[in-house]
């Protein structure tokens, strides 16, 4: 009411107060996708610790098979051979035929990691 009003306009006449700070929209957008951010890194290593107790359940020594148990041939493997018995079911030469045709791996080295994975 008017009341009020005027005596809003008194009180801050007489004991100013500080107007709220704004931030700028372009912070605004960033502090915003940086909690977006935040939220897909935490997810991620949750996945990723997911991840790691499915394979510790399911085939624990496939990752003492590679020196890097976390680059693209090893996930490459993973996703052919998820469990021992697939490997156990797979013949040898189809085994060293897929590894031979993953980056950086050569006839010796396949041989090497199918005899493993046998294993």
């Amino acid at each position: 009411d008017k009341l009020d009003a005027l005596y809003l306009a008194k009180l801050q006449s007489e004991h100013p107060q500080r107007l709220a700070y704004v931030q700028s929209e372009e912070y605004q957008e960033l502090m915003a996708n940086n909690r977006i951010y935040e939220q897909a890194s935490h997810d991620l290593i949750t996945n990723r610790n997911r991840l790691h107790k499915a394979i510790q359940l399911t085939f624990p020594e496939i990752e003492h098979l590679m020196v890097n148990p976390r680059g693209k041939n090893y996930w490459s493997i993973i996703l052919r051979f998820p469990h021992p018995d697939i490997v156990l079911e797979t013949k040898e030469a189809d085994i060293i035929d897929f590894l031979k045709g993953l980056t950086g791996i050569g006839k010796k080295r396949a041989n090497d990691i199918a005899q493993s994975l046998i294993r």
